[in-house]
């Protein structure tokens, strides 16, 4: 027997003191069998034949308290807005026959919220929960009405409320689910710390898939917001694990990210199409490609669970996501401001507006009304009084616009400020058909923060990089932590500048290159992303690799031969030199011919030529003054039994004038003829 029907008959016997009128014996002893025989009915699902008997029931006590409650709850389960007023009263009648009765409170409260009666239902759970304070569903039913109205007016006190009531059926139910609603509430207050405590809780209770992915999913917003993107990855995994097919889906979807045009377009590729458009569309929006997350993949998955939490009406089976607001709320976040108002007169709508000031010089303002007071705020539907102005501020039309010209918008701080480095990117042969490329990092001294011990400074910097095919494959990556130590004096000087490097391989193709520089001190970040095109140096013919501008280069001492790894290089990324300042560069030969005897025999021609001034007026000076442009050539021969060379040299220009030049060189392998050139462009000033 269940524990509805115990309650019930326990309560039997009193409700024969309610019958109106004196009954006879055979009357109470009818009255007892007809509601026993719908008890029975009820209990196995037959609902019509419970109403029999209890018409049956109703017919000798029309103010019999149990029948009326039973026939209430039968109305409830019907449903349909002809049974809920049905039900609301046949429970009411029960509730004038027995006031103090917490379950007919209750199940009127659940019959009047379905209703949309909330204030009245929130009074009847109010009295459920004075007549029984150990029932944990009472409470639940106020919590349930608090957040509602809490949402609908974004008003804390509400909130508040609803936390009271959810933490109350929490202690009495221990129910998971009681603890996610006091964490949404704190969610909606701002109160993220505390949520994320409550959340935690609620995930090690959870035995519900449904609950436990909630709870991941809102712990991951949480995280979010708190910028702590590795612990939200990690949130939104475990819940995504949870979740049905449909529902990854749906939070996956990009129509809100992309413009129409990008959307059509996807939506007619295959799936194996699709999963690469996809792949590169998140590649593309990702503020920091040197992570293995994806931030504003995160960022997207917050809002959404946002929009869901938010704007979601169960009742109506509308998901906060697919609303209007949560559209807006998915492209563009959180408004700058938002208010809410109810309407100047008696007649208008309560009205959501949300302003944008991001989006241009003047801001951005939408208008939601719940035009048919159901909770819906849509875009307010034009009407006769609207002007040629209302008409230009659309809101719809102002949506449609700015998807078009800004589908999506997130702004990422990766640190507490920007840091500032140069970066030059260098490509030498590598191993295996690979090419391999060397990036060289120089870090003005005032861009980093140092710790001073006594003439000494020490600064250092996490770097990370990495290089990406077209399929947004990650085709190698590195890390590390780079530590720099100069003297104190030298720690606030522009002019000097931090220099290391670091080295990625890939196979030849058009790759994306990204760096990531964080001042471990400061927490101050740089992040640069560019497309790059790795040579292939598996020619078959002489090659020569980039040049490497330095000012200066050192050997390893007593080496002869040695490899490019060996070399400490302070390289000069602006290509700037002083006059009389010795210019020092490195490059790489490849695939040399080996002659009869074993060796090869080859030639470098230097040439370091003047640029003619660019503008038209230098131009002129220069021909009416006759001024020469500088150049000189020198050149080398060499030979070895290596069809690979390396080469650093030091080219003196102390007697070149201040300009622009091209530092070129050209190999020519002796014994085949083919040549190949690679050129850099250098700045002399004074």
């Amino acid at each position: 027997m269940s524990a509805m029907v115990k309650i019930l008959l326990m309560a039997f016997p009193l409700a024969l003191l309610c019958c109106s009128g004196p009954m006879t014996g055979g009357q109470k002893t009818m009255l007892n069998d007809n509601y026993a025989t719908a008890l029975s009915f009820f209990e196995a699902g037959s609902f019509d034949s419970t109403l029999v008997y209890l018409d049956k029931c109703l017919e000798l006590d029309r103010d019999f308290a149990q029948a009326n409650y039973l026939l209430g709850k039968i109305y409830l389960q019907k449903d349909g807005i002809y049974n809920r007023r049905l039900s609301a009263l046949s429970l009411k009648e029960a509730v004038k026959a027995d006031r103090g009765n917490p379950e007919y409170h209750y199940s009127l409260g659940l019959t009047l919220e379905k209703q949309t009666f909330y204030l009245n239902a929130l009074d009847e759970y109010r009295e459920a929960a004075r007549f029984d304070s150990t029932d944990p569903r009472p409470f639940v039913g106020i919590s349930r009405l608090y957040e509602r109205m809490g949402l609908r007016y974004d008003d804390d006190k509400y909130f508040q409320r609803s936390l009271e009531a959810s933490a109350r059926a929490a202690i009495l139910s221990d129910d998971p689910a009681q603890f996610y609603r006091q964490a949404a509430a704190l969610y909606q207050m701002g109160k993220y710390d505390s949520s994320s405590k409550v959340l935690s809780l609620a995930i090690a209770k959870a035995e519900s898939a449904i609950i436990s992915a909630s709870c991941w999913l809102l712990l991951g917003a949480v995280q979010v917001l708190e910028r702590r993107f590795d612990s939200a990855h990690f949130c939104f995994e475990r819940g995504r694990e949870q979740m049905s097919e449909l529902s990854r889906d749906e939070m996956d979807d990009m129509s809100y990210l992309m413009t129409a045009e990008q959307y059509k377009a996807y939506l007619n590729e295959g799936p194996i199409a699709q999963g690469r458009t996809a792949r590169f569309f998140w590649g593309q929006i990702d503020p920091d490609p040197t992570t293995q997350i994806n931030e504003r993949r995160l960022e997207h998955y917050a809002r959404f669970v946002h929009a869901q939490a938010t704007f979601s009406l169960p009742e109506k089976k509308i998901d906060g996501w697919k609303t209007k607001r949560g559209e807006l709320y998915i492209r563009y976040g959180a408004p700058s401001e938002q208010e809410f108002s109810l309407g100047v007169g008696p007649s208008d709508p309560p009205r959501w507006t949300w302003t944008y000031d991001r989006f241009g010089a003047q801001p951005t303002i939408f208008y939601f009304e719940d035009t048919f007071l159901n909770g819906d705020f849509n875009f307010p539907f034009p009407n006769s009084n609207w002007t040629a102005d209302d008409f230009a501020r659309d809101p719809s039309r102002l949506a449609y616009e700015l998807g078009s010209a800004i589908p999506q918008d997130f702004a990422f701080s990766p640190g507490s400020g920007p840091l500032e480095f140069d970066y030059m990117p260098r490509q030498f042969k590598g191993h295996g058909g690979k090419t391999d490329l060397e990036i060289f990092v120089a870090i003005a001294n005032n861009q980093l923060r140092f710790t001073r011990d006594g003439e000494y400074a020490t600064a250092a910097v996490s770097w990370r990089q990495v290089l990406r095919y077209p399929s947004w494959q990650v085709a190698d990556s590195a890390t590390a932590i780079r530590t720099y130590s100069i003297r104190a004096s030298q720690a606030e000087n522009p002019d000097y500048s931090m220099s290391s490097r670091m080295k990625l391989t890939g196979l030849p193709d058009s790759l994306l290159f990204s760096i990531s520089i964080r001042d471990t001190l400061s927490d101050h970040v740089g992040i640069s992303t560019n497309g790059i095109r790795l040579r292939n140096f598996y020619s078959g013919q002489v090659e020569v690799s980039d040049i490497v501008l330095a000012r200066r280069i050192d050997q390893p001492p007593g080496e002869l031969s040695f490899r490019r790894e060996q070399l400490s290089i302070l390289s000069s990324l602006d290509n700037r030199y002083f006059v009389g300042e010795p210019i020092w560069l490195y490059f790489e030969i490849y695939n040399l011919e080996l002659g009869p005897d074993g060796k090869t025999s080859y030639s470098i021609k230097q040439v370091i030529s003047e640029k003619r001034t660019r503008n038209l007026l230098g131009a002129f000076k220069d021909a009416v003054t006759g001024k020469d442009l500088h150049e000189v050539t020198t050149t080398y021969e060499g030979g070895s039994v290596n069809t690979y060379e390396n080469r650093v040299l030091r080219v003196d220009v102390s007697e070149f004038r201040e300009g622009v030049y091209t530092l070129a060189i050209e190999i020519e392998d002796l014994l085949t003829g083919r040549i190949a050139t690679t050129s850099e462009e250098i700045v002399i000033y004074r």
